[in-house]
């Protein structure tokens, strides 16, 4: 984040973390004072005529947060919901300021960069996806746990080689962006991982978090679930996400307790989610939208059945 500081010229960087990381704030607070204990922040970093320093922030709670401009209301005390763009940060961002926002991932990767070149890290991934993405692969799999791997290598290999296949079951479908993003049938699992290749199938990398469920899973169960989540986070800004969420979570939740809703309901499912799609003003109400619609096609003849 120094570097990133010195490259754009700003004096102040923030990393904002999530209420519920109590351990992780732990260390980022150690590793703050270890930085600035050997000059690597604070007044004239390494001896040069160049200061710069961290404030870490902590959320209160929203997932929603995980969007730039909600992250900004969030450090500035306000209500954690969307802004409307443009402006964008990198005009009027943070305090009305021209405002740099990565990931802490990405910026992770500079110090890496700045000592090997960028053509040593052009060489890792392939296609339009270069370097490597953090993995978070979940309680199912044999091998769960973080993994660093090069774009390019396919979800197969992920599913069965680093994860070493589900603990019990067979596998019914992957989900490698987070709850937010179409799930990757079996039939497709051969796909590369790599931002504009799972795009094109309705699936995303987003924060890499590889969900795997087996034959057990129940799709309306877990359409249900997710639109709750979604529903509940939503920041409340835009209509669609606000309530075209909860509509969508009410139907399935009639769903799992009944076994069916009426036929007419399918016509405005298919409605909610395209205006989800096509009009939320960020990831949270577009990625639901992905989500169902991705189930809706690649377990039709499950879903089928609810719409009757």
């Amino acid at each position: 984040m120094a570097i990133a500081g010195y490259a754009v010229g700003a004096a102040k960087g923030y990393v904002y973390l999530r209420k519920e990381y109590p351990r992780a704030r732990a260390a980022l607070e150690q590793a703050l004072v270890e930085a600035r204990r050997d000059g690597f922040l604070g007044e004239r970093i390494v001896h040069r005529d160049f200061s710069f320093d961290v404030e870490l922030v902590i959320g209160q709670g929203s997932y929603v947060c995980g969007e730039e401009t909600a992250l900004l209301n969030s450090i500035e005390g306000h209500r954690p919901e969307v802004r409307l763009r443009p402006p964008y940060p990198s005009e009027s961002g943070l305090f009305g300021k021209p405002t740099l926002i990565n990931n802490v991932e990405t910026l992770a990767s500079i110090p890496w960069i700045v000592r090997n070149g960028g053509e040593a890290f052009r060489r890792l991934g392939f296609s339009n996806s270069r370097g490597t993405k953090v993995l978070s692969l979940n309680s199912l799999f044999r091998a769960p746990g973080l993994y660093e791997v090069e774009f390019g290598a396919t979800i197969r290999d992920i599913v069965e080689d680093l994860g070493g296949g589900l603990k019990t079951g067979t596998l019914k479908g992957v989900i490698v962006g987070g709850p937010l993003a179409g799930i990757i049938p079996p039939q497709l699992i051969d796909t590369p991982l790599g931002f504009e290749e799972l795009a094109r199938i309705g699936a995303s990398v987003g924060h890499g978090g590889v969900i795997a469920f087996d034959e057990h899973t129940s799709i309306a169960e877990l359409v249900h679930h997710v639109f709750d989540f979604g529903a509940y986070e939503s920041c409340g800004k835009c209509t669609p996400c606000r309530l075209g969420s909860r509509r969508i979570e009410r139907m399935f939740q009639q769903v799992v307790e009944t076994g069916r809703v009426p036929a007419r309901e399918k016509k405005e499912c298919t409605e909610v989610l395209s205006a989800l799609e096509m009009t939320s003003l960020c990831g949270l109400g577009t990625g639901l939208a992905e989500f169902a619609q991705s189930a809706l096609r690649h377990y039709a003849e499950e879903l089928e059945t609810c719409f009757s």
